[in-house]
């Protein structure tokens, strides 16, 4: 019985050491879909954590066609929302701020009985985020509601709702 408590005690400081600090994040990795944020009409995402500091990548696609016996249409859109975030606030509950880019390319096509039309193009926007974010430092249900302007051509105002899971 002796020697299991030496044991016991050598090993209390490593196992108490192990342990995270109160306060401190131990889930560093989140997957979300986005409704109507950076990505465009949803986007589907992956976000590291590295204390309070955030990058997250996302993508997303969406198209739409329409076709009649003598015309059709059809449009889609593919975005990749890119941002470093940075985090306020108690343990689960904080004010996000972030910024970065969204790669996006559009296309579309458009013909009637007497002409055909397509194009495509592509670039980089410049976004941000203005937000409440719930993301509990040990894992669980990840929900977040934020301003997310695009910053092209002047300010852009849009809105996200994100809801997911960190681990």
């Amino acid at each position: 019985m002796r020697h299991a408590f030496v044991v016991v005690a050598a090993c209390l400081p490593v196992l108490v050491g192990a342990q995270a600090p109160q306060g401190e994040r131990t889930a560093n990795n989140a997957v979300f879909v986005e409704l109507a944020g950076n990505g465009g009409v949803y986007s589907l995402n992956y976000e590291r954590f590295f204390g309070d500091v955030g990058l997250r990548i996302g993508s997303s696609y969406a198209s739409s066609s329409s076709s009649e016996p003598a015309n059709s249409s059809s449009v889609s859109l593919t975005t990749f929302p890119i941002l470093g975030n940075y985090y306020l606030g108690d343990e689960n509950d904080k004010l996000q701020l972030g910024a970065g880019i969204v790669l996006a390319k559009i296309s579309g096509h458009v013909s009637d009985s007497f002409d055909t039309f397509s194009g495509s193009a592509a670039g980089a926007i410049p976004t941000a985020v203005v937000g409440y974010r719930h993301m509990p430092r040990t894992g669980g249900f990840d929900f977040g509601i934020a301003l997310t302007p695009f910053l092209s051509g002047g300010v852009h105002l849009s809105g996200g709702l994100s809801l997911g899971a960190i681990f």
